[in-house]
Order: structure tokens, then C-alpha cells, then sequence
């Protein structure tokens, strides 16, 4: 009898309960908090420049207007190179030169990416972090497409739009 009791008890944990905040608790969102918190680390905290909070404030009262701007000038160049890209897509396959999986795969993620630049207007107008992140999981995912394309030379510049993004990070709340 005493056996059975012993072995109805529950077992002893061997690894404790994730503590809250820690990256383990949520797949995707602990990975993207991760990132998040090296991109803070390096590129605010340890960054050897910082930028001045004059620019920081001008960056953040314009941010929502020029995110307007590119979105409405980007729709027509985007409507337009998937246009060229579904017409001639049938053309490449015939010669042999087709446009492969990972190309579209990089316009779905173009697309996703344009998404969440529209979904950040708001918040970005009214200065909340939630504005902040779309943009940052944006920029998230133009890398990803960047890289999908084999652009390399794009990262460059996607560094420094990470440091911008991560300078300014303070004034959304």
C-alpha cells in the first residue's frame, strides 16, 4: 500500500516554472522579445552615439506624417511591380527562368510588412508603443524579405533604420 501512495503523489519538478517575463514564456513573442532586447542593448544602451532628443522629438512628430507619405506613394509602384511580376511569370516559366518559391514568398511578406506600416498610423500618432512595434515588427520582416532576395547590400540600411527606430523608442509610451 505504501508504494501506491508514493507512486499516486505527483513527482517531483525537475526544472522550475518560467518566471514571468522570461524569454521562455511565449514562443514567438519571447523570440521577438528577445530581439527586441538585443537590438536595446546595442543599439541604444551600449550604441557609442546617441542622438540628440531635439532630433528624437522632430523624428517622432513627423514619423506618422512620412509613414503617410511613403504609403500612398508606395501603393501604385507596388500595385505595379506585381502586376509586371503575375504577367510575366507564365513568359519566365516558358523560357525556363521562373520566379521560384522564395519570391513569393518575399511579396507576402512585402505585403505583411505594408500591413503593419498601416496598422502603426494610429499609434504612432498618439505616441503608444503599440504604433512603435508594428513598425518595428515591420522593419522585422523587410529584413527577412531583404534576405530572401539575396539584397545583402540592404541590410546596411536596415541597420541603420533599427538604430533610428530603437533611438526613439523612449518617447512612446
Amino acid at each position: 500500500m505504501d508504494q501506491q501512495q508514493t507512486s499516486q503523489q505527483a513527482p517531483p519538478q525537475s526544472t522550475p516554472p518560467p518566471q514571468q517575463g522570461s524569454s521562455s514564456s511565449s514562443g514567438v513573442h519571447g523570440f521577438l522579445g528577445q530581439i527586441e532586447n538585443f537590438f536595446d542593448e546595442y543599439l541604444v544602451r551600449k550604441a557609442p552615439f546617441h542622438l540628440p532628443e531635439g532630433l528624437k522629438e522632430f523624428l517622432v512628430k513627423i514619423a506618422p506624417w512620412v509613414t503617410i507619405i511613403v504609403m500612398v506613394l508606395a501603393i501604385p509602384l507596388i500595385l505595379a511591380a506585381l502586376g509586371f511580376s503575375i504577367a510575366l511569370a507564365p513568359a519566365a516559366a516558358v523560357a525556363g527562368k521562373g520566379f521560384g518559391g522564395l519570391f513569393w514568398v518575399s511579396w507576402i511578406i512585402t505585403l505583411a510588412s505594408f500591413a503593419l506600416e498601416i496598422m502603426a498610423i494610429k499609434g504612432l500618432m498618439h505616441r503608444e508603443i503599440r504604433g512603435w512595434r508594428f513598425v518595428y515588427w515591420a522593419s522585422l520582416l523587410s529584413v527577412v524579405s531583404t534576405i530572401l532576395m539575396g539584397n545583402f547590400g540592404g541590410l546596411i540600411g536596415s541597420v541603420i533604420g533599427f538604430y533610428i527606430l530603437f533611438q526613439v523608442k523612449s518617447k512612446y509610451h
